[in-house]
């Protein structure tokens, strides 16, 4: 799931993610980049900047990836997303 190495504090220097092991990871697990950022906790198109190679790739994306490979933990992140997530939008655009 790694590729090159990218200065992203200045302690401490992390492999990125490509966008092609991003999509592959997502494809892995089972999600759409839209299920992705719902349970990651940002927009979709961030999510969709990532798979296209726009925007480098965050180093919690890559431990969430590999953290819902285990068993169950897809639908876990989704009962505990359902808990705190509220929908924000009026009424008359859901």
């Amino acid at each position: 799931m790694l590729d090159t190495v990218k200065p992203v504090a200045k302690r401490y220097e992390y492999e990125r993610m490509t966008a092609a092991q991003f999509r592959q990871a997502l494809e892995t697990v089972g999600l759409s980049e839209g299920r992705f950022a719902r349970l990651f906790g940002t927009i979709p198109r961030r999510v969709r900047s990532w798979a296209t190679g726009e925007e480098d790739i965050p180093h919690a994306a890559l431990l969430a990836l590999s953290l819902l490979t285990l068993p169950g933990a897809v639908e876990m992140a989704e009962r505990v997303t359902d808990s705190v997530i509220s929908d924000t939008r009026p009424a008359d655009s859901q």
